[in-house]
């Protein structure tokens, strides 16, 4: 429900866009019909944000140089404004005719970059609460299978004040603490 399969024939020289496949998930993903599309694949191609687009154009041409596979996560604009995110995945492959041809995938990654960005925004939270301590720091620490590891695996600014240790340096190496108790 929430992707769509695609063949696209990008001709001899890789730069041409026609699509010779594209499943009805295209009317739900973009907005337009699967002939909209099978007519003119600038249609989709003018729906990636501009600011998504280079890195889009690169992944895609140094998959096309080394005929490897594709994978990119660029956002949308919707014909009604709305933005979404697409992850695209494809495979290129060489025709007889020498044309290239990628065979592919998009779906719908929004719901799963909302959360993403959620979660980002409440670690920068966590840490900034952590990192502001006056006379404490937090941290996390693994210890372990067996309970004799001692590897921070978080450590706040707060270490530094109170151990004069980078928080780099502890995540290295947790004996520059331990030696001080």
């Amino acid at each position: 429900p929430d992707g769509l399969v695609y063949q696209i024939d990008s001709g001899e020289s890789g730069q041409e866009r026609r699509f010779t496949h594209i499943s009805a998930g295209v009317e739900r993903l973009h907005g337009i019909p699967a002939s909209e599309a099978l007519r003119d694949a600038m249609t989709i191609y003018r729906q990636v944000h501009p600011e998504d687009l280079p890195a889009l154009i690169n992944r895609e041409n140094a998959a096309a140089m080394t005929m490897s596979l594709f994978r990119a996560e660029a956002r949308v604009r919707l014909p009604s404004g709305l933005v979404r995110w697409r992850l695209f995945v494809s495979a290129p492959r060489r025709q007889s005719d020498n044309h290239l041809i990628w065979d592919g995938l998009e779906i719908d990654i929004t719901r799963s970059k909302r959360l993403e960005r959620r979660l980002l925004e409440r670690e920068q939270q966590i840490r900034s609460i952590s990192d502001n301590l006056p006379d404490g720091l937090v941290y996390r620490m693994d210890i372990g299978p067996d309970g004799t590891d001692r590897n921070f695996t978080y450590i706040s600014a707060g270490v530094e004040r109170l151990h004069g240790i980078t928080p780099a340096a502890a995540l290295r190496d947790s004996s520059l603490i331990y030696r001080q108790i």
